[in-house]
Parts: structure tokens; sequence; C-alpha cells
């Protein structure tokens, strides 16, 4: 009997802390949590071409909380907005805009604001080759090592190989005839406006009858906002036959630079120089 009323008491008991924990629960105040200290990541520079989406994250994270996200500086559309992570597209800018501003603010289940937070990016304008490789086909004007271009170009699926690089100053400056090659594969970023030439093979050359063999690497930019595509190239030549750089020589003792637009000649320009005696 006693067993009995012991279990009773006890059953009592923990029905009583049951509904004890949930009349607290009931009365919890949610204002009393406090907004988080947020971060935000993304990138600090935005390259747009009026389509492509960028994505923005809030970090620390707290449950229950919604965010608010704006953008001063550009026009945007948000998409996300609530939520820890926005989707933003930026329209085709006019220019190039520095110091964008890209804010969030948390606000609580309990409906407090913590303190804003805010990325600041520049957003570069980006205008699109619709038919990529192919709208940068053909013969590019400007210069090219202080010489006039003499730069064509095929393509080859999203790559583009270019002819000519160099073809003038390795003759004229440095003194030495192509024997073979000349070609060499440009990987092109068709979102951000950017150039890789990966290290490879250039061309085989002459000297007083000795062949030397040259690789090519570099990288740059392409623009298609004017009247024509335009290339700006900057690159390193080495000689792998008796393996040094030919940076020391060129103009800013760097790289060689390269000029181009598509479709554009801009005359036979050309650097008057003395040519080097190359030391053996």
């Amino acid at each position: 009997m006693k067993a009995k009323l012991n279990i009773v008491l006890i059953s009592v008991i923990a029905l009583f802390f049951t509904f004890s924990a949930c009349e607290k629960e009931e009365e919890f105040d949610y204002k009393s949590i406090l907004p988080a200290k947020i971060g935000v990541t993304g990138p600090s520079t935005v390259f747009t071409n009026g389509g492509n989406a960028v994505v923005f994250k809030v970090t620390s994270l707290r449950g229950g909380s919604s965010y608010t996200w704006t953008v001063d500086g550009a026009q945007a559309t948000i998409t996300g907005q609530g939520t820890y992570m926005a989707t933003i597209v930026f329209p085709l800018p006019a220019t190039d805009i520095d110091g964008v501003k890209v804010t969030v603010q948390e606000t609580t289940y309990g409906g407090l604001s913590g303190d804003a937070v805010t990325l600041t990016l520049n957003l570069k304008k980006v205008c699109s080759l619709t038919g990529k490789a192919a709208d940068l086909v053909g013969a590019w004007g400007g210069t090219d090592a202080g010489y006039g271009s003499k730069v064509t170009s095929t393509a080859s699926g999203d790559d583009v190989v270019l002819s000519g690089l160099n073809a003038d100053w390795i003759y004229d400056y440095w003194g030495e005839t192509i024997l073979s090659g000349g070609t060499c594969t440009m990987k092109v970023n068709y979102e951000e406006g950017n150039v890789t030439i990966p290290l490879q093979f250039l061309f085989k050359t002459d000297y007083k009858g000795s062949s030397y063999d040259y690789t090519i690497s570099g990288s740059g930019t392409w623009n298609n906002c004017g009247a024509n595509p335009t290339l700006s190239i900057q690159y390193h030549l080495v000689n792998t036959t008796d393996g040094y750089s030919l940076d020391p020589y060129t103009d800013n003792g760097k790289y060689f630079e390269a000029e181009l637009e598509l479709g554009v000649t801009k005359g036979a320009f050309v650097v008057k120089r003395a040519k080097i005696i190359r030391n053996k």
C-alpha cells in the first residue's frame, strides 16, 4: 500500500513540474533575445553585364531572425529579402561605379533591430559578347611591344588563338627571325572581362644560325563597351633554350604590352630603335 502511495506522489510531482515548465515557456520574453553581432560576406569587386547574379551572406546567424538588405550607390534588384542570403542583380551601369554599399540589418523574433553592417564594393561594367570567342575573331589594330600590331585571331571553342603577337619586336628589336610557331591560346573570362595566356610555347627563332625556343604567359582585360572590342594584354617572353626572361628589355622592365582594337587599322606605326646585339 505504501509503495502505491509513493508512486502516486511521484506522478503528482512530475505533473506539477511539467505544467510549471509549460507555463514558464508561455511566459518567455522573446524581447530578451538580443541581436547578434553579424557580418556580411561578398565580393569587393562586382563585374556586371546587367544580368548576372551576385550572392551576399550574413555571418553569425540567429534562429528566428529576419534580415533586411539594401543597396546604396547603384540600382539593384534584390532576391531573398528577409533571409540570411541575398541574391543581387546590378543593371548595366553607364560607367564603372566605385563605393557601392550593400547593407544588412538583423531583426530578432522579438522585434529588436541590431546594428546595420555594410560591405563596400566597386561595380565594373562588362558589355557582353553574345557570340563569345566568335566576337573576338579578326585582325587587331593598335600597338604591340611598341610596334604596329600584326595580331590576328581565330576561335577555338570558347578560347581565342592569337597569331603574330610580338612579331615585329623579336625581328626588328631583338634581331631574330621566326622559324616556326607564332600562335598562342588565350583563355577568356566572359563574365568578368579578363583574359589569361597560360604558359606555353610561342615560337622558334634563328639568330646567327642557331635556333631558340620562346614561351609566353600573360594576362589582361577585354572590353566591348565601345565601338569595337578591345584587348589590353601584359605578357612575358622567356628564352627557354638559354634560360632567361626578356622582361628586362621591355619599355617598363616588367612585361610586354599590347593595346589592341578589333577591326581597326591605326597605320603602320613603328617605333624606331637600334637592334640589340645579343651576347652569346
